[in-house]
């Protein structure tokens, strides 16, 4: 019934998979300045999420960073093999011969015969050039230095995946040439990154449909994989995921809660969100998907010491919480019917709370009406009466501020 309801403008989007998601928190989202590194159980704790959810790749850290994080890599490949995991284990580094040779030892010193992901990243645009006094000959000779070492010395099922760090500030000239070289070394993946969260969302359709082209181009008997990575500088970086998912990204890396660098990465949990939107896949289905997201969410904010943000979407204290007396009227009315929750769900929110196993909060302030104090009630198992209705809308009309559930009650108790 409640799709007769909705008349859907964004029709024209189709749905993706989770597969074409790749999680970054235990790499790029523990450059956030802010956070704390988390356990390795915790670390553990949170592959085991992403691998329930259905998620493609998930790093696992940079192996050169510390010896700890190599000996934490370890452990968690070693865990991923022993539980049978379906996520792609994911290690990084630059395209230098020390970072690749770490990557291939960790790998190595598990024993690992499954695939893996190497990601191995150098930056591409003019400016990032110039600040390394690099030319792009020495780029190119830097890219064939790493991928044939990784031939080399790796195994079979190591997928190798070429980062270009400020891809979307990078002229197509060079981005031709490096491309070329790391195809011809056989880089199984170019990994397209909005670094410092420059581009828009016009801007990585653009790209994205230029690496597709110069791929068919170049490799027309490959199927290389293009990938997308970004920040949020300018508070665009979902709509520039969307947008590269759209344009046929089967890649495209986030990090939960929207952890990183500066004002952080894509938010990952979003992605998923707006997954669930677009898919039609079974109520139950959504509902599991949507409490396995809750509980990696809670898992990251709580190991990382990252509070939710208060309207932070669908996670956030405030997502599915209304005072205004209009909206909490609707939202009452709508519970009050057939299928209410669903209902519920809909009239003032376009994330179904009940997937993530929350509901919708009706309180009680200054922008009230008659329906936030009867739903008070309601909710709180109490008699909606008009006598108790009337004292705390009284209360909630002198306030500046919504009320707390203890300022409600005392209004309660205070009614003569």
């Amino acid at each position: 019934m409640s799709d007769s309801l909705v008349f859907d403008w964004n029709q024209e989007n189709p749905s993706f998979g989770l597969d074409r998601l790749t999680d970054e928190t235990l790499r790029d989202g523990l450059q956030d300045t802010t956070v704390t590194l988390p356990s390795e159980e915790e670390k553990i704790q949170g592959i085991r999420l992403l691998n329930r959810l259905g998620i493609y790749a998930a790093s696992f850290g940079y192996p050169n960073a510390t010896i700890r994080i190599q000996d934490e890599i370890k452990n968690m490949l070693q865990v991923h093999r022993d539980e049978q995991m379906t996520v792609l284990p994911t290690v990084a580094g630059r395209t230098a011969i020390p970072d690749v040779e770490a990557c291939t030892r960790v790998v190595k010193e598990t024993n690992w015969n499954r695939p893996v992901l190497f990601q191995m990243f150098i930056g591409s645009s003019p400016l990032r050039m110039h600040i390394e006094q690099w030319e792009v000959s020495k780029v190119e000779s830097l890219t064939r230095d790493a991928l044939r070492y990784v031939k080399s010395h790796g195994h079979p099922d190591i997928i190798m995946s070429y980062v270009t760090e400020d891809t979307t500030r990078s002229n197509p000239e060079t981005l031709r040439r490096i491309f070329g070289a790391a195809l011809e070394e056989g880089a199984d993946a170019l990994l397209l990154c909005d670094t410092a969260g420059y581009s828009t969302p016009a801007g990585t359709r653009r790209i994205v449909d230029f690496a597709r082209d110069f791929c068919k181009e170049k490799a027309p008997d490959r199927a290389v994989r293009i990938g997308w990575h970004g920040h949020d500088d300018r508070g665009l970086s979902l709509a520039n995921a969307l947008a590269a998912l759209d344009a046929g990204c089967e890649d495209v890396h986030g990090t939960v809660l929207g952890i990183g660098e500066r004002v952080g990465n894509t938010s990952l949990d979003q992605l998923v969100i707006n997954h669930m939107l677009r898919s039609h896949e079974p109520e139950e289905e959504l509902m599991k998907k949507g409490h396995t997201l809750r509980e990696l969410v809670e898992l990251v904010s709580r190991a990382t010491h990252t509070p939710l943000p208060t309207h932070y979407p669908a996670f956030g204290r405030t997502a599915f919480q209304t005072s205004s007396g209009v909206h909490a009227a609707a939202v009452r009315k709508a519970l009050k019917m057939q299928g209410g929750t669903h209902m519920a769900d809909l009239v003032y929110s376009s994330v179904p709370a009940r997937h993530l196993g929350l509901t919708q909060q009706l309180l009680v302030g200054p922008m009230s009406g008659a329906h936030n104090a009867y739903a008070w009630l309601e909710q709180h198992g109490l008699e909606p009466n008009d006598k108790s209705a009337a004292s705390i809308l009284d209360a909630a009309k002198q306030s500046d501020y919504v009320l707390t559930d203890d300022q409600v009650q005392a209004a309660i108790s205070a009614s003569p």
